[in-house]
């Protein structure tokens, strides 16, 4: 199992559970990960999976703020989503040790939200090449904006961005 992870590319998650199209054709709707993300993406509304597949360019769980401004929605409609896909177990809420930022995580746990990784592999694949390239390019602009207004007052709380940053340089 490590070493078809190590060399997946593209959707290691999805395409690791793929079953065999002999013994897939008696269960298809279980027959992969992709499969079953599938079925619960087809049930969506186009709000619901623009939003998540927004959230796939972050690698780490990030703050409803950071989803909001990254998928071009107003907050308060951002949260609303939000909940209703945690609601369907498709996004989930981050422990305060995967990191978030800090302005919202420590007080309200509820502000921190993450894709597991084959949703967030599905959910990336349906995210169209310029819209990925833009969605990536307002994490980036999101990411300098946070980084002023924390850098001269709380500079520690900028750790819990970095493996945003790093995902930012290597994109």
């Amino acid at each position: 199992l490590l070493e078809r992870l190590r060399d997946g590319a593209g959707t290691p998650m999805l395409d690791l559970l793929a079953r065999p199209r002999a013994r897939a054709s008696s269960d298809a709707q279980h027959a992969s990960m992709r499969h079953m993300v599938a079925w619960s993406w087809r049930e969506l509304r186009p709000d619901q999976t623009h939003l998540m597949a927004h959230l796939s360019v972050f690698v780490a769980s990030a703050s409803t703020e950071a989803v909001a401004y990254v998928a071009g929605l107003e907050p308060a409609e951002t949260g609303e989503l939000l909940d209703e896909l945690h609601g369907l177990s498709l996004v989930q809420r981050a422990r305060s040790d995967e990191g978030c930022d800090r302005e919202g995580s420590r007080d309200d746990p509820a502000s921190c939200h993450v894709l597991l990784q084959p949703v967030r592999e599905f959910a990336a694949e349906r995210l169209r090449d310029d819209d990925a390239v833009e969605a990536r390019a307002r994490l980036r602009r999101w990411l300098v904006g946070r980084a002023r207004a924390l850098v001269s007052t709380r500079p520690a709380d900028l750790a819990a961005e970095l493996p945003h940053v790093h995902a930012a340089i290597v994109t």
